[in-house]
């Protein structure tokens, strides 16, 4: 399944390159909602909030009012996924069914509610935000009807190594080590 992604900056929709230079802005949600309605699910990412730098906590809200969404940016804490669903609360549709978001870094053990569609994100497995620099997974056991995240170590200088290697920015491979 494909999964479109909004990135939102500013109260904006951007695209950012490499996760630091904006390369394009668009303040026309109304073309993107449209041209994004025909698939079953559309990403959200509040940019802002991921970096630390406010929210585009009522833009999300609108949109989710009108596509299907999973949201993150800046979802570190229990607190703040409660928080982001009543953010984005909406009569719930017949063609949309009961949603329920979770985060890597959230939780670590939850029980499935019968009747729920559930979409689990564990997190970025290679770049953790939620200050635990070991690699994330999740394991659902259908017997017991629960989802529990796990974590393992990993070689993090042979990860750093690869990310400078590829050229990518070095603050991608220091983080590594920290979580963050």
């Amino acid at each position: 399944m494909l999964i479109p992604s909004i990135d939102l900056m500013g109260g904006k929709i951007v695209q950012l390159v490499q996760g630091e230079r904006k390369t394009l802005e668009f303040d026309d949600f109304n073309y993107w909602i449209e041209r994004f309605s025909s698939y079953p699910l559309v990403q959200l990412i509040d940019l802002d909030a991921a970096m630390g730098n406010g929210n585009n906590r009522e833009l999300i809200a609108m949109i989710c009012q009108r596509l299907p969404c999973q949201t993150g940016g800046g979802i570190r804490t229990l607190e703040r996924a409660r928080d982001a669903l009543r953010d984005i609360a909406f009569e719930p549709r017949a063609d949309r069914g009961a949603i329920v978001w979770v985060r890597g870094g959230t939780y670590s053990k939850f029980k499935v509610e019968t009747g729920k569609k559930y979409f689990v994100n564990v997190g970025a497995i290679g770049q953790p935000r939620d200050n635990n620099p070991k690699a994330a997974y999740v394991v659902y056991d259908v017997d017991e009807g629960t989802i529990e995240l796990r974590r393992l170590e990993y070689d993090i200088p042979a990860a750093q190594k690869k990310i400078l290697d590829a050229g990518l920015p070095p603050r991608l491979a220091e983080r590594l080590a920290f979580g963050r």
